[in-house]
């Protein structure tokens, strides 16, 4: 976990609404106004330890509502309200900010699964799976599906016939 305040400048972000007058000497003992976070989420998935993003006006107000922490978003759409009920990152390209506040929240973070296969995982014995890929229980890898090296495949996750998955991707089921 990192401070907001240490994200939005990890980020190139304008933090809006948060005090950052007294520095945090850590993640767990964060200023007072100045949360903690663990990880990105989606404004129905959010945590008080969250942070999303807001495309529009309507989630923006979406995530303003939720228990995010705070709301990756551009000025244009923010408007006036930046930072007045809920921390605002400012920044030109939230969706692209929030992809890199993902990989940069994960990388701090206790990190993806020891590579390896569960045991309880299905595999398709022409599935070709390269390096360092995590595949949890009871995933599925099907017939002729390509898995790329530092890629986790998540429990219950299902892996269709023929599908190639990227490097370092993340995949969940559902």
């Amino acid at each position: 976990m990192i401070s907001l305040s240490q994200l939005a400048k990890l980020l190139g972000a304008d933090l809006r609404g948060v005090s950052t007058a007294i520095p945090a000497a850590s993640a767990e003992t964060a200023a007072p106004g100045d949360p903690p976070i663990a990880g990105v989420a989606s404004i129905s998935r959010a945590t008080p330890q969250s942070v999303v993003f807001a495309a529009d006006a309507a989630s923006f107000a979406a995530a303003v509502a939720s228990p995010a922490a705070a709301v990756l978003v551009s000025a244009q759409v923010a408007g006036d309200d930046a930072g007045v009920r809920k921390p605002a990152l400012l920044c030109a390209h939230p969706k692209l900010t929030f992809a890199r506040a993902a990989k940069l929240l994960r990388s701090s973070g206790n990190g993806p699964p020891a590579p390896a296969i569960h045991p309880s995982a299905v595999v398709a014995q022409d599935a070709v799976v390269e390096r360092s890929v995590s595949v949890g229980a009871c995933a599925v890898l099907d017939q002729g599906v390509h898995i790329g090296a530092g890629t986790e495949i998540g429990s219950g996750a299902v892996i269709g016939r023929g599908v190639t998955v990227g490097r370092d991707c993340r995949i969940y089921p559902r």
